[in-house]
């Protein structure tokens, strides 16, 4: 009786002689490179100017972090896993400009102007576009892995070229990986998990549910929601050894070895447990509770948000998840459960996002990508059995992938281009450096454009619906407002009808001067004069 071959043994067959895996190197390296150039592309974007509402925050936490020799982050917002690497980016940085003389060290990191969120300036956008560079690395990373886990989901090449052509044009992979946020980083560790959790399920070595458990304990370090990608390592460990998955010891010490990776990169999370615990609650709360205009109909909202960035793909997952049923293909299952479940996980909150479904994106594109290939197995055999040589087959094969993928690549190329134009909040900057006149009172909104607190007199004004009406002309001689804040209650007029009024009320007595609106370059900004010239 002839011995079936190995996992291995057929891919390194499928992989066929050097010629080929030069090609298949060839391959990998291109899709990667196409995902770095789609984030280098608008990867200056704003600078020196600060316009992401989350950056200049998570930057600053690094800073102090160097500046004050206390790896407390005092930030428990996030875990600290993704401010300890963006903290040794930074410092990497300033090394660098001691050995060229240009710094003496920590001490001259200059601290960032913000004057409001969403506003702000550095005078070092330099050290500010190195910690960017980490997300970058992390997004490209994340194609390279999507390819090993589409080896692993079926042997051969096809899967995993397809796979990582599928996680390299994706905009949802795209869209926060080069900002410094924990996105790039999560979706990349979350990823190696999952991996690793299929790896073990093909082999069972002790090696692969550690190395699983222990970046499950670090996707959980980064972003809390990261903790979920522990459901893989475990789902791995049932489905290899079904009716016998309960003596299994990993799964038992795999939950442990996650923790322990926790606090490990985590560790104030004991060491300072109260301010800790404080903020996780508070989190908890906030995504509970609601957020205006990121609020309500999760459910549609991530399906529509699915669709919108990734296209005909999105629509690949579900059929993607009943096949592997039906062919009880372990390792397309494991990725379906971690998917349902992180999926079910993020709609039991009120608040919804774009960038908290990210960490699922590869995953479900690695799927998508092996439903493809089922299918282009499928209408091979179809077109063998009608004589259709295979010169016709292969350009058929490959014109249906590149479909596919234009709505992605399409949706990323336009992302990123318009990361270079001017936006609109620089647009409003330049006018009031030609308009207004120095040590004006200027009052400003969260997302409105940056005011140079050294030639003007600024004041923030977070939340306007929460001020006497009549109080708000007063703030200041004149009054820029901001498409960021008040567009998010036209979203559900009903819920928001106070809100809207103070906003119309607003529009309708101030003097107008200036509207910047285009909507390609970001929020709207309205700049009004307050006081009668």
């Amino acid at each position: 009786m002839t011995k079936a071959p190995s996992p291995a043994a057929a891919d390194e067959a499928a992989e066929g002689g050097f010629g080929r895996r030069r090609v298949l190197l060839g391959g990998v390296v291109g899709c990667c490179l196409l995902s770095l150039a789609l984030h280098l592309v608008g990867i200056r974007w704003g600078l020196p100017f600060l316009y992401h509402a989350d950056e200049p925050l998570n930057f600053s936490v690094m800073q102090h972090m160097l500046k004050n020799q206390d790896p407390n982050p005092h930030f428990f917002a996030y875990p600290s896993l993704f401010l300890y690497i963006g903290a040794l980016f930074e410092a990497g940085y300033v090394a660098v400009c001691r050995v060229l003389g240009t710094m003496h060290g920590f001490a001259d990191l200059p601290e960032l102007d913000v004057p409001i969120m969403g506003s702000g300036y550095t005078a070092m956008p330099a050290a500010f576009l190195t910690v960017r560079l980490m997300s970058v690395a992390c997004g490209v990373a994340t194609v390279a892995v999507a390819y090993r886990i589409g080896r692993l989901v079926s042997p051969g090449v096809y899967v995993g070229l397809v796979s990582a052509l599928f996680v390299a044009v994706s905009p949802s992979v795209l869209a926060d990986s080069r900002f410094i946020t924990p996105e790039g980083l999560l979706t990349l560790v979350t990823t190696c998990s999952l991996w690793f959790a299929l790896r073990a399920l093909r082999s069972g070595r002790t090696l692969d549910y550690v190395f699983a458990a222990v970046l499950a304990g670090l996707a959980a370090s980064v972003k809390y929601n990261g903790a979920l990608v522990g459901i893989a390592v475990c789902l791995a460990g049932v489905l290899r050894d079904r009716s016998r998955a309960v003596r299994n010891p990993w799964l038992y010490l795999a939950p442990v070895i996650a923790i322990a990776s926790f606090v490990l990169t985590t560790p104030f999370a004991v060491l300072d447990h109260t301010a800790f615990w404080k903020a996780l609650l508070h989190e908890h709360k906030h995504y509970s509770t609601g957020h205006t205009g990121a609020e309500g109909n999760t459910l549609a909202f991530y399906a529509s948000y699915l669709l919108s960035q990734e296209g005909p793909l999105a629509l690949c997952v579900v059929p993607a998840a009943a096949l592997g049923l039906a062919l009880r293909n372990a390792r397309v299952t494991v990725l379906a459960g971690y998917c349902a479940t992180y999926f079910a996980f993020i709609n039991t909150f009120v608040v919804r996002n774009g960038r908290t479904i990210v960490p699922m994106v590869p995953a479900l594109l690695v799927m998508a990508a092996w439903f493809v290939c089922q299918c282009g197995l499928w209408l091979s055999s179809l077109a063998a059995r009608k004589v259709a040589p295979g010169a016709v087959r292969v350009p058929i094969a490959l014109g249906c992938v590149a479909l596919l993928v234009a709505a992605p690549l399409r949706t990323s190329v336009a992302q990123s281009r318009e990361l270079t134009w001017a936006d609109n909040r620089d647009l409003a900057r330049v006018w009031v450096e030609a308009n207004v006149p120095a040590q004006s009172r200027i009052a400003i909104q969260n997302y409105s454009c940056y005011v140079d607190r050294h030639r003007y007199r600024v004041k923030p004004l977070p939340d306007i619906t929460k001020m006497r009406p009549g109080a708000i002309p007063k703030a200041g001689d004149y009054l820029i407002l901001s498409g960021g804040e008040f567009t998010r209650f036209v979203l559900d007029p009903t819920r928001y009808a106070r809100e809207l009024a103070i906003y119309q009320g607003l529009f309708d007595s101030l003097p107008l001067l200036a509207r910047f609106q285009d909507a390609r370059r970001g929020d709207e900004v309205r700049i009004y004069r307050t006081r009668p010239d």
